[in-house]
């Protein structure tokens, strides 16, 4: 078959050209890559091994703000070059994901596969794994015709025993990171510029961090003789909210639902919801005062992230503290040295944690064959390329081979052209719109880290000393844990994530607890603690 032979060459050869684009993604959109394959058009079906040489396979991606279909993205297009692949890709806004998957499973209108980071989740792959909906994949993974994950299964047995269900099959793929891996997902970052014209210094503790934000709105920070256009502090659902600074009052905190995990954490190998323990009603209480104050941005709730990402990256320089990956998220051009890192607050109890963000198996349900797939073999032969370890690694980093990274004649990849969004918009892969595998052995192919990297790395060493002791790890849960936590954290986390907001901007959180944590407690709060608390001694058992 063709796809199996073209899989002995390296793909390097198809990766040497750079290409400068930049455009946006539409919320919903059916696109093929535009590829001039005579040849293979030529080829007979049983040569070519494809199904039907005139109908493209049919995937489905969803898309955050600004990203692209991987129709649009030349790497995705050189691969498609390289093994006569044909892609029919439909995406979907990220924002709206949810709601169309569930139709997409309730209707049977499926596509071949689904692709992209955790694309699915953990209660996904348990539901129609075991209905027949999705496949298992382990009979393709063979030393013949996936090499690549076959070598990866081999090296990381853990990875797999990561992603394989209860019933012993595996329904997705993941990706994965243990090659360039950065701790710190979201810093904190201050305006250098306004702490020197308010004469203050990078505050330390959380009252520091009051004054400075106090003044920030009261002192025409921004220096444009408008005193009210400052806004102190932002951050919108992407950040976490406010809660990765909850660690300065003794428990970090997370209230992202599609986690699978939001309010879990671990204290002394014993599982607690965060969001119903004095450390939490304590942060609340805080961030509470300064967004009473005016010291939060007022749409914090409310913005989505491309309204959040205009804010930060304004000319004129509006916000004053932020979180982000790295400068990217607020810096205007490379030599914009705007902000600083501020290192954890130090609490009214002097507790100064910060979650740190876990590698290795970062996305449980990337990859998953559905039931109407006309040859899942084929379409596995076609993914194992994505695990090759150079293509992993511009998809990884978003570095392009002959564009950010040129070969030095020995194997090894130098850095080219500084990558910047307008260099790498519609030429790499960033965020939902790929998968990947960086091995440590992967990460030999670079002559060194990654400029990114080296920014990145140098905020962990900023943050390292104070990330959170415990956490609780990431592995797929038996189907009847995850049907029943399914029904019993939806209302639960739903109501949690209500009560944060409300008390949040508009108080009230001591009249109310009481009552809250009975509620907590009459909609299934034990059980769910129970049943997370089940499955992590299981799983430590199983070490």
């Amino acid at each position: 078959m063709r796809l199996k032979r073209v899989m002995s060459f390296a793909l390097a050869a198809a990766m040497v050209a750079g290409l400068t684009a930049c455009g946006g993604a539409s919320n919903e959109k059916t696109e093929t890559a535009d590829v001039k394959d005579t040849a293979a058009k030529e080829k007979s079906e049983a040569d070519s091994g494809q199904p039907d040489s005139d109908a493209p396979l049919e995937f489905i991606c969803r898309l955050r703000d600004g990203e692209y279909s991987p129709a649009e993205i030349q790497l995705y297009q050189e691969l498609e070059q390289e093994t006569g692949v044909k892609i029919n890709w439909t995406t979907y806004a990220d924002s709206a994901w949810v709601e169309k998957k569930s139709l997409l499973f309730a209707s049977n209108q499926l596509p071949e596969a689904f692709f992209g980071q955790e694309i699915l989740s953990n209660d996904d792959l348990l539901k129609y794994g075991p209905e027949g909906m999705l496949i298992p994949l382990e009979s393709y993974i063979t030393e013949e015709n996936t090499p690549n994950l076959y070598k990866i299964f081999q090296d990381y047995p853990e990875y797999k025993r990561s992603i394989t269900a209860p019933d012993g099959h595996i329904y997705s793929l993941m990706s994965f990171d243990d090659g360039y891996v950065t701790t710190t997902n979201l810093p904190l970052f201050i305006n250098k510029d306004w702490l020197e014209n308010v004469n203050m210094n990078v505050p330390a503790t959380t009252d520091e961090f009051y004054e400075v934000l106090k003044a920030f709105k009261e002192q025409d920070a921004n220096g444009n003789g408008d005193p009210d256009d400052e806004i102190p502090y932002s951050f919108n659902k992407d950040t976490n909210y406010a809660s990765d600074l909850f660690g300065s009052f003794g428990m970090i905190d997370d209230t992202r639902i599609d986690s699978g995990k939001a309010h879990i954490a671990v204290k002394d190998g014993k599982v607690i919801y965060t969001a119903v323990g004095e450390a939490y009603k304590n942060a609340i209480k805080y961030f509470h005062k300064l967004y009473s104050e005016g010291l939060i941005d007022q749409e914090a709730f409310t913005q989505d992230n491309s309204v959040f990402k205009a804010k930060c990256k304004n000319e004129n320089r509006t916000v004053g503290v932020l979180q982000g990956w790295r400068s990217t998220a607020w810096s205007t051009s490379n030599e914009d040295d705007s902000y600083v890192p501020v290192p954890p607050l130090a609490g009214p109890g002097g507790d100064r944690y910060w979650p740190e963000l876990q590698n290795g198996v970062n996305g449980l349900g990337s990859f998953a064959i559905t039931n109407v797939a006309r040859d899942p073999e084929y379409i596995m032969r076609w993914v194992d390329h994505c695990y090759d370890p150079l293509f992993s690694i511009q998809a990884s980093l978003a570095l392009k081979v002959g564009l950010h990274l040129k070969e030095d004649g020995n194997g090894k990849y130098g850095y080219a052209e500084a990558p910047t969004p307008e260099n790498r918009a519609k030429v790499v892969p960033g965020g939902y719109d790929r998968i990947y595998s960086v091995t440590k052995e992967a990460a030999t192919l670079l002559k060194g880290a990654p400029s990114h990297m080296i920014e990145k790395q140098a905020l962990d060493a900023y943050y390292s000393d104070f990330y959170y002791p415990e956490y609780y790890p990431k592995f797929m849960l038996s189907t009847e844990e995850s049907d029943r936590l399914s029904t019993l954290a939806t209302e639960i986390n739903s109501f949690a994530n209500e009560k944060y907001a409300a008390w949040m901007t508009g108080g009230g959180i001591d009249e109310e607890w009481d009552s809250y944590l009975k509620q907590m407690n009459a909609m299934g709060l034990p059980e769910l603690l129970e049943i997370y608390q089940g499955a992590l001694d299981r799983y430590d058992a199983e070490k």
